[in-house]
This record gives structure tokens, C-alpha cells and sequence, in this order.
């Protein structure tokens, strides 16, 4: 992976309005500790100050440059995963594309990472792991960090309510018990809080008047916060006196602060904000008006909020302390209120009650998924922020209708979760979901079936293909549509005939990846007669560009043309400008492949005309190599290389470092291809090289360091060109691209015949045979030509057993091989 250059912008949560105030030893504790071991377990009750020490840490530190590898906080919630925790991590640091890696690639990302730049990681609410991760997850968190050993450059804060859920997760780790405020900061941040909440009141309290009342509090900041705003109405006395009863009566200080409150609020606030208990983590104002205005809330409540009233209670209950804001429509709620909030509801509403408001929550919450999954549409960067914001709540919801049985809701629910998870290449946990839901309405379609749930069990499935296809996991993609082939042919689904022309069609994607041609289009028309029976024409355009595929993989580049043409009027039809772009740029490839090149250019341009006239740079940018490309071919290298300085501009400015890498490899095509630019070329294909290795591409490198060694080779060169063709098989191998470590080989093994070392040129053209026999690969008549000419170099019969010695068998090369190589020379 690709090493972030700069410190990472901040992704800490907001401080809070009245800052950090006190926890001065707390602080320094925290500080010692991680400088003698890399993990500090931070333990307190609910509400106590935990995360705000970890944060106050973290932001001082961010501020000072302290961790140049990144400052990152997550929190363990419904819905979380241990491999969740590693994603969060990495693309904060290394951004989208470490999606791209799978779970141990992931891991040595991070952990390469880690060791090599300070880094600082922040799990909070570690206490929920184990009831809220699958099974095992725990165990991989607990044997993660027992690699962060003594002398580690980065660290971690564990965050958590009870000493017993972490105790036993790593022995390189100091625990801080964050205490009850002591004396001196609680009456500091009683004054501050006072100051928030009374402003320049002069009838505010004085510390000393709340000398008392701060006693019995304990030192604990929360249940400050919930108490202080009741002064405003009632005497000091009378609130210390409530206080103290519920003490007797609790126990726990913060549940009877919550208690004096919910004595003296409203009957309106008792009466319905206990509904809060349903949200987790946060409210959003328009989501709670729904809830509260819906029939089933005013048969249980007797009465509906609209939306002022709503407002009210939001906003009343941040005056009292118990929530929090971040704007005037989004509320956040402390973890430690939504527990005493479930017991005034369960202790107040019956069973029957509680079924229908949590129906309801779910209705409400897969009309919100709906309206999300179509803002992700119209504007993804503002919809992922919404649907991320909300993912607690979603997770919530889906539980909700899982349990109800609710199965259209549940679909509904997963939809925007899923797709934001596709969108940033969260598949693990993308997999984890899917895996959850399925657990529960069964794996196989005829446990669906039995459950009415086979519509969900058809969308889970047919979205996990599709992702499978496009992520090139061909076995897995291939068991899947069989699945689904085998449940639509043998039942009667709803929409039957469109379902099984897309399974077709992507079981000819499948086969066109494996190269099956014949099979491919076998699916590709029994989906097309489906779509032209259904009059589904954008399908049949889309069955028309896979078949023009087909075509030109079969070098049938005229046939190819035909299908694009189809597809391209279907959608000129239906002023698909995107697909007309696909289309145009295909066309263009094809007569390019028949040296028409100003058909070519034309195609392009048509490309290029859409693509700029829509401000879709992305696309203009493969456009320009595009056209880079035509001018290439017929040697105008003046305006090939404009075309491809265009493109890497435009590859430079949007951030593609893959592009940037392959403009750079092209500049050095057409260096080299002009002649007498050799150190100019040189350049270019080392440009490409350093992004390619910054990006973790080996395959990629592998592709550099062989066409500088063709650059040295052609120049006769041949001592330079063995060495970067030597690199070459070293990245081939880390890739395990087989074809090219064979052609590689290959190369080597002329390399050595044109320095005269026949034995090494033997020993090179035997391992490229091995290779390229044991996997099928199908240039083995190329390789079998190469080492006739060995053989007839150095002697049949010193050839012949020179091939027995090391392999144990008769030489691959007869007569007749012999013969054809006489002919060829």
C-alpha cells in the first residue's frame, strides 16, 4: 500500500461545547503510560469521563504532531466487527483502495503501518464487544494485540465500563481507572457548567452555595450536568433533598440524577421521552416527528406530537443535561441514558404496546433507508455521510424486522447499509451482513421458502454474485448462480423470466472472464431471448455489448462493431449519453484493431465531445489516452504524447495514481518507440515503476521492470536488461502471475543464449517449459521451438541427457520439432 505523505486531516468527534475541563493526574497518567507500553486500558462507570480523557489526549497530541501516522477513533457498536475496527483504521490512513486488499492483506497493511509511523488508535466501548460480535471476533482482537509489543512506535486506547471485559486482552498494557471527579475540578466544572447554563443570570449559584449538593454528587460529570439545570426552578435544599432520597433508594449516583429529573419533568417529557430508548447514539428531529405523529404512537401515547412539540422535547431535554446537540435537528444521546430510558417504557407500556412502537420504528426507518438509498443516487458523497450517520439506527431497525419477521422492511434496510459498504470497499463487513441476515432466514432457498422470506433470500443472493463477478471471484460467483439457477428454474418466483436472464447473464460474464467464449454466449442468448421477449431493450443493448466482446476476443473485430452498433443505437434512443460513451470508445478500440485510425479518432471524439460537455473528467481522462493511443499507433508522437500529457494531468489533479502510472508507461513507450531516447524512456518506466511499488501493484512492477529490460535488450544491452528482468521475476513471483513469470523466464533464457551461456540458457528454457506445461499455459509450442534450437546448438545427445539427468524422463522435443525450427529458419 501506498504510504500517506502527510499527517491525516482530523476524523476526531467534536470536543465538547464547554472543553475539558480538570483530570490534570488523569491526564498525565495516560500520557506516562503509553510512553513504557503501547496499550493504556482506560476503565469508569457509565458517564464518568472516559472518552473525553482519551479524546483531550488525542486532540493535544494531533495538535503537536505526536503521531504523524494518523490520530484515529472508532467505537465498537450493533453492527461492529473486529475486522470493521481494522478497515476504519486503514482507510484513514491509506484511503478507499485499501478496500482492495483482502483480510490478511489488510492486516499487514495496518500492521507495517503501525510500526513504521507513530500512530494513535482509540477503540472505544471495548465492553460491548463480546455481546455484539460474532462469535470468535473477540478472540481475533485479543491475539491482535498481543502483537503490540514493548518498544512499538504507535499505540492504542482501549476503552471500556468494567475492568472484567478487557482484563485479559493484552499484557503490554497499562489500566487507568478514570475515578470520580476529586474536589478542586468538580467545583471547576460545576462552574463551567453553571456558566453554560445560567450565562449572566445573576440569581446563578455560587460554589459555595453548592458546596453540598457537589458532595453528594461524587464527583461524577454527567450526573452534574443532568442536576445543575434543575436550580433554575426549585432551591438548592429541595433538589439536594430529592437527590439524597433517590440515592437511598438507587445507589448509584447517576441513575438518581436521572431520577430527580425524571421526578420533576413535565408530563409530557415523562410521558414520551422514554421513546429516546429506541435510537442509538443519536436522534434526527424529522425521524422523531414521524414516529410521533404516526397513528400507532397516539394509540399508545393517547396523543401525537407534531413536529414544535417534538423540537420541545429535544431541546428540553439538552437544556436538562440529558442529551446533547450537534445541530438544531440532530441530537446525540450519552450510551449510559438509553438503559434508564427502556426501563420507564417496559415499566409503563405493555408488551403489546412496545410490538407495535417497535413496528412502527422499523416502518419509519425503512422509509428514511428508502429516501437515503435515493439521495445516495442523486448526490453519493452527501448520502454516505447520511447513511453512515444513521448506520446505529439502521442496524437497529433491521434487528427490529429480522425479529418481526418483517422481510420486505428488512430488504429495505439493508439497502443503503450495503451499498455504502460496497462503495468504500467494506466487503468483509458487507459479508458479515449478509451472513447475519441469512443465520436468519435460512441459507439455502428452501428454508427461505418455508419462511416466506425468499425475496430477501433472492436479493441477498443476487447481489453477493454480482459483487463476486466484479471482484474476479470466479469459483464463489459461479456456486451462487447456480444456487439461484437452480431455485428459479425448479419454482414459480415472481418476475421468474427476468430473474433467470440476469442469472444467464451473469453466468456469461463468468464465462467470459474464464475465456469460455462458446459458453458465455450460450448464456449471453438465452438471456437476450428472455429481454427480447420482455421488450427490455437497455438489457438487450447491454447482452450486445458482452456479445461484441465475445466477438473481438475471437478476433472477429467486424462482427465485434455489429453488436456495438446495436447497443449503441438502443441507447441512442433513450439518450443514455453514459453508455454512448462506452460504446464510442469501444468502436474506437475495434477500428484501431483494423488500422482505421481515423475511424478510430472519430469514434473517440464522439466520446470525447460527451464526456466534456458533461464535466466528467474521470472519463475525459481515458478518453485522452484514448486518442494518445491512435496517434501512437501511426507514429505522430507529437500528438500522441499532447493526448497523454493531457491525460496525466488530468490523472494527476483527481488523485488516480494507477492512471498517473500508466500515462508514465506509455510516455515511455513512445520514448522509446521514437528512437535514440533511450534515457528519456528510461525515465518514464521508472516513474511508473515508483507509483506501482508505492501502490503495492506488483504485477504492475513486474510489467516496468521487464520493458525497461526490452529497452536494454534492444539496445544490446544485455548484462542490464538480465538484471531488470531478474526484478521482473522477483515481483511476478510476489504476485503469482504465472503467465508472465513464464514469458519472463523465457526472456531470460534468450538473454543467456545471446551471452553465450548455453548451460544457463538451458537451464532458464527448462524451467520456463515446467512452468508453462505444469499450468497449461498456451505458449508451449513457442517454448519447445526455443529449446530445439538449444538442443541443435549444443548436440542432440548432450541435450537429450542433460534433459534425463534433471528430470527423469526423454526430452519433450522430437524430430518433428526439429524439422518445422530447420523450415523456420
Amino acid at each position: 500500500m501506498q504510504q500517506p505523505d502527510n499527517v491525516l486531516t482530523s476524523q476526531l468527534p467534536p470536543a465538547p461545547e464547554y472543553g475539558f475541563v480538570g483530570r490534570t493526574q488523569n491526564f498525565s497518567d495516560l500520557s506516562i503510560s503509553l510512553s513504557t507500553l503501547p496499550i493504556a486500558l482506560i476503565i469508569g462507570k457509565p458517564g464518568i469521563g472516559k472518552t473525553d480523557l482519551a479524546l483531550h489526549y488525542a486532540r493535544i497530541s494531533e495538535a503537536d504532531l505526536t503521531y504523524p501516522g494518523g490520530v484515529i477513533y472508532s467505537q465498537i457498536t450493533v453492527g461492529s466487527s473486529f475486522q470493521k475496527l481494522i478497515h476504519e483504521a486503514g482507510t484513514s490512513i491509506f484511503g478507499i483502495s485499501f478496500g482492495d486488499l483482502n483480510h490478511d492483506e489488510q492486516y499487514e497493511a495496518l500492521s507495517k503501518h503501525l510500526i513504521n509511523n507513530a500512530t494513535l488508535l482509540i477503540w472505544d466501548d471495548v465492553n460491548y464487544a463480546s455481546s455484539v460480535w460474532e462469535e470468535g471476533e473477540f478472540e481475533k482482537l485479543k491475539n491482535y494485540l498481543a502483537t503490540w509489543e514493548p518498544g512499538t512506535p504507535s499505540n492504542m486506547v482501549l476503552i471500556s465500563q468494567t475492568q472484567d471485559s478487557v482484563e485479559d486482552l493484552s499484557t503490554n498494557a497499562n489500566t487507568i481507572s478514570v475515578p470520580k471527579f476529586d474536589q478542586n475540578d468538580f467545583q471547576e466544572l460545576a462552574s463551567v457548567f453553571i456558566g453554560s447554563i445560567y450565562g449572566d443570570d445573576p440569581s446563578k449559584p455560587t460554589l459555595s452555595q453548592l458546596e453540598s449538593l457537589l458532595h453528594k454528587l461524587e464527583g461524577h460529570p454527567l450526573a452534574l450536568q443532568i442536576i445543575l439545570p434543575l436550580l433554575k426552578d426549585s432551591p438548592i435544599n429541595i433538589i439536594e433533598s430529592e437527590l439524597l432520597k433517590q440515592t437511598e433508594i438507587n445507589q448509584d449516583i447517576l441513575r438518581s440524577s436521572f431520577e430527580t429529573f425524571y421526578g420533576r419533568a413535565s408530563y409530557r417529557v415523562r410521558t414520551h421521552f422514554p421513546i429516546i430508548s429506541f435510537f442509538k447514539k443519536r436522534v434526527m428531529l424529522d425521524v422523531l416527528t414521524h414516529f410521533t405523529q404516526s397513528a400507532s404512537y397516539k394509540a399508545v401515547f393517547k396523543e401525537e406530537l407534531g413536529w414544535g412539540a417534538t423540537r420541545a422535547l429535544l431541546r428540553g431535554s439538552k437544556e436538562s443535561g440529558v442529551l446533547a446537540s450537534i445541530s438544531p435537528s440532530v441530537y446525540l444521546i450519552p450510551n449510559s441514558i438509553p438503559p434508564l430510558l427502556g426501563e420507564k417504557l417496559y415499566r409503563t407500556q405493555s408488551a403489546e404496546a412496545i410490538s407495535n412502537l417497535e413496528q412502527e420504528f422499523t416502518r419509519i426507518y425503512a422509509d428514511t433507508a428508502d429516501h437515503f438509498l435515493e439521495s445516495l443516487d442523486e448526490n453519493p458523497d452527501s448520502g454516505t455521510t447520511a447513511i453512515l450517520a444513521e448506520e446505529e439506527n439502521f442496524y437497529q431497525a433491521l434487528g427490529l424486522a429480522l425479529e418481526a419477521k418483517d422481510w420486505a422492511s428488512s430488504q429495505i434496510l439493508m439497502q443503503p447499509v450495503a451499498q455504502v459498504y460496497k462503495m468504500q470497499k467494506r466487503f468483509i463487513e458487507l459479508d458479515l451482513l449478509r451472513e447475519q441476515v441469512l443465520n436468519t432466514i435460512g441459507l439455502t432457498y428452501s428454508s427461505a421458502l418455508d419462511n416466506n422470506s425468499i425475496e430477501l433470500w433472492e436479493y441477498i443472493k443476487g447481489t453477493t454474485s454480482s459483487d463476486l463477478i466484479e471482484q474476479n471471484k470466479i469459483s464463489e460467483g459461479t456456486e451462487i448462480c447456480h444456487e439461484l439457477l437452480d431455485y428459479l428454474e425448479n419454482n414459480q418466483a415472481d418476475n421468474q423470466e427476468l430473474k433467470l436472464a440476469t442469472v444467464y447473464s451473469q453466468l456469461g460474464e463468468i464465462h467470459l472472464l474464464t475465456r469460455e467464449l462458446d459458453t458465455s454466449e450460450e448464456y449471453f442468448s438465452k438471456a437476450n431471448d428472455i429481454y427480447q421477449t420482455l421488450e427490455a431493450e437497455d438489457n438487450s443493448a447491454e447482452i450486445s455489448q458482452y456479445l461484441g466482446r465475445i466477438r473481438y476476443f475471437q478476433g472477429r473485430y467486424s462482427d465485434a462493431k455489429a453488436e456495438y452498433n446495436k447497443a449503441l443505437e438502443i441507447h441512442q434512443q433513450f439518450e443514455d449519453q453514459e453508455q454512448m460513451v462506452v460504446d464510442y470508445r469501444f468502436l474506437g478500440l475495434l477500428s484501431q484493431l483494423q488500422l482505421k485510425y481515423e475511424e478510430a479518432e472519430s469514434w473517440y471524439k464522439q466520446a470525447q465531445s460527451i464526456v466534456e460537455n458533461y464535466g466528467d473528467e474521470e472519463t475525459a481522462m481515458l478518453v485522452y489516452h484514448d486518442l494518445g493511443t491512435v496517434f501512437h499507433a501511426q507514429y505522430f508522437f507529437e500528438e500522441a504524447q499532447s493526448w497523454y500529457r493531457q491525460a496525466l494531468h488530468l490523472a494527476d489533479r483527481l488523485g488516480f495514481q494507477g492512471q498517473m502510472a500508466r500515462e508514465f508507461h506509455y510516455l515511455g513507450l513512445l520514448s522509446q518507440d521514437r528512437g535514440e531516447l533511450q534515457d528519456e524512456a528510461e525515465e518514464w518506466l521508472v516513474a511508473a515503476l515508483d507509483i506501482k511499488t508505492q501502490l503495492g501493484d506488483y504485477t504492475g512492477c513486474g510489467d516496468e521492470c521487464r520493458q525497461i529490460a526490452l529497452l536494454y535488450h534492444e539496445q544490446e544491452q544485455f548484462s542490464t536488461a538480465e538484471e531488470w528482468y531478474r526484478k521482473a521475476i522477483d515481483f511476478f513471483q510476489m504476485s503469482s502471475n504465472v503467465d508472465k513469470l513464464a514469458r519472463t523466464y523465457g526472456q531470460m533464457g534468450i538473454i543467456k543464449q545471446e551471452l553465450g551461456d548455453i548451460e544457463g540458457s538451458l537451464e532458464w528454457g527448462a524451467r520456463t517449459y515446467t512452468l508453462v506445461n505444469n499450468s497449461k499455459l498456451p505458449m508451449l509450442s513457442q517454448v519447445i521451438n526455443h529449446l530445439a534450437t538449444i538442443r541443435k546448438e549444443i548436440g542432440e545427445a548432450t541435450f537429450d541427457q542433460w534433459w534425463l539427468n534433471q528430470f527423469d524422463e526423454e526430452s519433450p522435443i522430437d524430430d518433428s520439432v526439429e524439422e518445422n525450427e530447420g523450415q523456420h529458419e
